[in-house]
């Protein structure tokens, strides 16, 4: 059910004027209403013309009106009167968006229903008109009435005998944003067929954006409708602006059109749609009944995202060619708006030729290689397939797909074995041919690739790390390749396979030695295994890589004990010892599967452990010590350097407030010297309370270590200055140093730059910030965000002028400082400061885009130069924006802000003094009466004082 009102007269004997005569209860907003009905919408002038009788439909805010006007008659078709003549009536219905779109933006059917509806006639208002029913609305599109939509489009194109339809130029001149006429001459097809089939023939999401007017009609009058149908008598030399009649009679257009006016890239694309698949019609028609994107408008239906979502409605042979016509040659950009597109569609096809145009880039920039894999992560099996088989032609591109996660994007890769096999052999072809000319690179790639699901069998992790293994790689790499990923992978890996591997041939010229004990490991199985001590030796393992390796085979191969004893004394032989006490940590893996073995290994090892931490270590330490500076040199004296941070922590209560003792700690504490730079943060973070000590250690310590001052420890450190409202005097030169400052990155610059603005901080930042570099877009949004902050406090305007010519130097522009100063008080602020921003390239800016800054200007107190610059601004503001376009609403508002009046009423003085020159005495005198409307009668005076008396005499 939807609302409606009436526009008409009462049926009366007395003659009335033209008013509203009934409404829904929810139409409320009686002026509006009106507005409408006697202004904005209808269908002619003051005079209709004879037995008039019009539908029409357009778009009202965030509703589709539908209206029909007619002369009055009462259920008995009789002519009903006012006084002593008959009158007509115009009935508005609003439609919600949702229900037309639920119909696909069907709007024409909706006249035709209307046309045949009767207004009612009442004799007295009616402010509870019941909201009406609507049936086409609640109507199933049929098969039949899909195919009459069809049929009727089929007419309109087949009208004239021209290679190219006069239809699709009625369609491009509609696109392209003109108004058609058609009118009802004696042609056998109705004009009403092509309103109907120009609309199909657009997404329903613009359809209801086109309005509509059909009947005896002004074509002047009704300039709001956007294509119009007029049955009565009509004359091309009365064509509204804008305007084009279809003349149907003798095929040509007749009214002013431009060179591109029947020129349209999405016309172009039906064109060629139809033109190569016509029985297709239908289907096309659903696909654009299904296109109701909310920000879709008539500019953008030549856009790739619209055409895009039709091609699939050809049959599969014939979409490449306008693919190729309508979709080729994009740029980057454009290919980034529209492949979401396209995998939102699920359009294979589209997807595969989008993969092969950003394929043929010379240069793949970031954004191509995203897409293609976003491509890739929604293609199907056979897609799959033959993007697979280009890649194997193209290998460079493969490397660069593979670089960035081709294998990461689509799960469907691993669900099918013959893509696995076919990807597996592209990973191999990759990496063979970067082998070539680079080993090394070549083996970063294959262990990148390695680390994938498609290589969870290990045996084809060794044939594609082996892979990489050509040229003349230097042993010390070799070992290296050997230690990290190899050698795990050994105790898989069959004799022949590891005989016939590029890893054999090149240990074979390099260590024969090596290459024979691993043959025998590999022979022997089992029975070898007291080998492997032998091998990690030769290749130089470290403890924990051998302690790895020797569980790693033992795990794998579940040796018995009698096999794997062997192993183990070699293993105890190796274990480190210390202050004779045994420690298994290094081979921790390794005891660990023998302790089962054995039942009594499991006690012997726990009685030789040590457990190794630091709060053992301190605990061991407060045992001995009472003192805790004794406790803390103990402790830093042992695992200092294992555990700086946490040794450091210890110390910082003790040397915060003793100088000599802090310096000591710097020069001979094993925990401060063992220190990373990574580690110095961490302490830092945790330390917060501590922040000054901290850069007194970095002050007095090590010189390379003033670098650290930065980040987190510049960022804590003015916070406990911001708290304390001073700047700890002692700091203040390290801070603002060379040797500081020289390794500042921009952020820490920034840091500075802010705390220099906080209230009660004294930092001379003018040598250290002189040069200021370029910020990213983010760093600019978020100085900007606390120069906002920071400004809010203020009530000196010399402040805010020093930042915002701080924020100037950081590349700040106009409208970032002027934010900030929007939020600046009135006390903070003074003409000088806001003025620049009332300017653009010599002329004011909008009125309404910088309300809140031109509020604040008009509220400030100024002294006579200034009054002289503020009437200048108000006298340009006032011509440019308020007094010719009668803004009043904007006048009243700058009124009432104004502080300074007297400069306020010889601005609209001066003003009015030249506008009123262009008004007629008509003109002028509404004009008045608008003032008074707006409670503005000081400036109505003020304005009737312009004018000669006699003139105001005549007014009053």
């Amino acid at each position: 059910m939807y609302s409606q009102f009436i526009h008409g007269k009462l049926v009366s004997n007395q003659a009335s004027g033209y008013q509203l005569v009934a409404r829904s209860a929810d139409l409320t907003n009686e002026v509006s209403l009106k507005t409408m009905a006697e202004k904005t919408h209808r269908f002619w002038g003051a005079r209709p013309p004879e037995t008039p009788k019009a539908v029409g439909i357009f778009w009202q805010e965030d509703k589709l009106v539908l209206i029909k006007a007619e002369t009055a008659v009462d259920a008995q078709n009789q002519l009903v009167i006012n006084g002593t003549r008959g009158f007509n009536q115009h009935r508005y219905v609003f439609i919600s968006v949702t229900s037309i779109l639920a119909w696909q933006g069907r709007t024409f059917p909706l006249l035709s229903w209307m046309y045949e509806q009767p207004i009612p006639v009442l004799d007295r208002f009616q402010a509870d008109l019941p909201h009406l029913s609507i049936p086409p609305l609640e109507e199933v599109k049929s098969a039949e009435i899909r195919e009459n939509e069809s049929q009727k489009i089929r007419l309109c194109l087949e009208e004239d005998n021209r290679n190219d339809p006069l239809f699709f130029s009625a369609l491009s001149a509609v696109v392209n944003g003109k108004r058609l006429l058609l009118t009802n001459q004696n042609i056998d097809n109705p004009p009403e067929n092509w309103i109907e089939s120009i609309l199909l023939l657009l997404p329903a999401g613009i359809r209801p954006q086109i309005s509509i007017a059909i009947g005896t009609l002004e074509e002047q009058g009704c300039t709001w409708a956007k294509l119009v149908v007029k049955t009565n008598q009509h004359s091309s030399r009365s064509l509204p602006e804008n305007t084009l009649w279809l003349n149907r009679a003798t095929q040509t257009f007749e009214g002013q059109s431009e060179e591109n006016t029947f020129e349209n890239r999405y016309v172009d694309y039906i064109r060629d749609h139809l033109a190569q698949a016509p029985d297709t019609l239908q289907q096309l028609i659903q696909k654009l009944d299904e296109i109701v994107d909310d920000d879709i408008t008539l500019d953008s239906l030549a856009q790739s995202q619209i055409i895009i979502r039709l091609i699939p409605v050809l049959p599969e042979e014939q979409q490449d060619e306008l693919l190729s016509k309508y979709i080729s040659e994009l740029t980057i950009e454009k290919w980034a708006e529209l492949i979401p597109q396209i995998v939102n569609e699920d359009y294979q096809q589209g997807l595969v030729f989008a993969w092969t145009e950003l394929g043929k880039k010379k240069t793949l920039e970031a954004q191509a290689i995203s897409l293609m894999l976003k491509i890739w992560s929604r293609l199907l099996n056979s897609q799959l397939v033959q993007s697979l088989d280009e890649l194997q032609k193209n290998l460079p591109l493969a490397e660069i797909l593979l670089k960035h996660g081709l294998l990461q994007q689509n799960r469907r890769t691993l669900e099918d074995p013959g893509i696995v096999e076919t990807l597996i052999a592209l990973c191999k072809s990759v990496v063979a041919d970067k082998a070539g000319s680079d080993w090394l690179e070549a083996w970063k790639f294959a262990t990148h690739l390695a680390t994938h699901k498609l290589f969870e069998d290990e045996k084809e992790t060794f044939s594609l790390l082996d892979t990489a293994l050509l040229g003349n790689i230097p042993v010390t790499d070799l070992y290296k390749f050997f230690t990290f990923k190899l050698a795990s992978l050994l105790p898989n890996i069959e004799v022949e396979q590891f005989k016939q591997s590029n890893l054999h041939g090149q240990l074979t010229t390099k260590n024969r030695e090596l290459a024979d004990l691993l043959d025998i490991l590999l022979a022997e199985c089992h029975a070898g295994l007291a080998n492997l001590p032998k091998i990690a030796n030769l290749i130089e393992m470290d403890n924990a890589t051998k302690d790895n390796w020797y569980a790693t085979f033992l795990k794998k191969w579940s040796p018995s004990w009698e096999n794997a004893k062997f192993l183990l004394v070699e293993v105890i032989k190796e274990t480190p010892n210390s202050g004779n006490h045994f420690s298994r940590y290094e081979f921790h893996q390794t005891y660990t599967w023998f302790e089962p073995q054995q039942p009594e290994l499991k006690q012997i090892f726990n009685n030789l452990q040590q457990n190794y931490n630091c709060e053992n270590w301190v605990n061991l330490a407060e045992a001995i010590y009472d003192i805790q500076k004794e406790q803390t040199e103990f402790v830093d004296s042992l695992v200092g350097n294992i555990f700086p941070v946490a040794v450091m922590h210890k110390w910082l209560p003790l040397i915060v407030n003793d100088e000599n003792l802090r310096k000591n700690v710097i020069a001979t504490s094993s925990a401060w010297q063992s220190l990373t730079d990574e580690e110095f943060n961490q302490l830092v973070r945790s330390s917060q309370q501590y922040v000054p000590t901290l850069t007194r250690c970095l002050r007095d310590g090590d010189s390379l270590r003033l670098s650290w001052i930065k980040g987190d420890l510049l960022h804590y450190l003015g916070q406990t200055w911001i708290r304390q409202k001073r700047i700890d005097e002692d700091l203040r030169d390290v801070i603002t140093s060379s040797r500081v400052t020289d390794t500042l990155t921009t952020q820490d610059r920034l840091i500075l730059q802010c705390l220099s603005w906080e209230p009660g901080i004294e930092l001379n930042l003018e040598l250290l910030l002189g040069v200021k570099t370029v910020l990213t877009p983010e760093q600019k949004v978020d100085l900007q965000m606390k120069a906002k902050t920071i400004v809010a406090d203020y009530n000196d305007a010399e402040q805010t002028r020093r930042l915002l010519n701080d924020c100037a130097g950081w590349g700040l522009g106009l409208n970032e400082r002027k934010e900030i100063l929007e939020a600046v008080k009135p006390s903070a602020c003074n003409f000088k400061l806001i003025i620049p921003y009332l300017y653009l390239e010599g002329k004011v800016i909008n009125l309404a885009e910088e309300q809140q800054l031109i509020g604040l200007l008009l509220q400030l107190e100024l002294n006579d130069p200034e009054r002289v610059d503020l009437e200048k601004f108000s006298v340009d503001v006032f011509t440019q924006y308020i007094l010719p376009s009668r803004n009043l609403e904007w006048l009243k508002w700058w009124r009432d802000k104004s502080l300074e009046k007297q400069v306020y009423q010889k601005a609209f003085e001066s003003v009015a003094q030249k506008y009123m020159q262009n008004l007629s005495m008509k003109d002028f005198g509404n004009y008045i009466k608008e003032l008074k409307t707006y409670s503005l009668v000081e400036e109505a005076r003020w304005m009737c004082k312009l004018i000669p008396r006699e003139i105001q005499e005549l007014l009053a």
